[in-house]
C-alpha cells in the first residue's frame, strides 16, 4: 500500500488515479532519469583544439550542432561558433575586396604627389 500524494488516503500500489481524489499517481519501479552530464574540461579542451585546424573545424561545429545525443547547451555552443566563422569568413572577404581595389586603384593610377614650385 502507498499513499495519495495529494490527499493522504491508503491506495493501492497499482492505482495510476486516486480512487478518493482522482489525481494522478507518480508511478514508481523505474529508475529515476539521468541528469545530462556537462562537458568536463578536457572536452572543452579538446573541443577548442580541434577548431584551431583548418576545415576540420567547421566538420566538427557541424557535427556537435546535429548531435542528438548531446545536451542542449552543447548544440547551442556549436551553432553560435559556426555563425561566429561564417560571419568572420564573409567579413575577411569583404576586406580582401576592399584592399585589392585600393591596391588596384594604386598601381593602376600611380601615386599622386603635390607638384613643388
Amino acid at each position: 500500500m502507498k499513499t495519495c500524494a495529494t490527499c493522504g488516503q491508503n491506495i493501492d500500489d497499482n492505482d495510476r488515479f486516486c480512487p478518493h481524489c482522482n489525481s494522478p499517481q507518480p508511478m514508481g519501479g523505474g529508475y529515476p532519469p539521468i541528469a545530462p552530464q556537462g562537458v568536463s574540461t578536457g572536452g572543452w579542451f579538446l573541443r577548442e583544439l580541434l577548431l584551431l585546424i583548418p576545415v576540420v573545424n567547421i566538420i566538427m561545429l557541424i557535427v556537435w550542432m546535429l548531435d542528438t545525443t548531446k545536451d542542449q547547451t552543447s548544440r547551442n555552443w556549436a551553432k553560435a561558433r559556426l555563425i561566429w566563422l561564417i560571419i568572420g569568413v564573409a567579413f575577411s572577404i569583404i576586406l580582401i575586396i576592399i584592399a585589392a581595389a585600393i591596391t588596384g586603384g594604386i598601381m593602376y593610377y600611380g601615386v599622386t604627389t603635390i607638384p613643388t614650385t
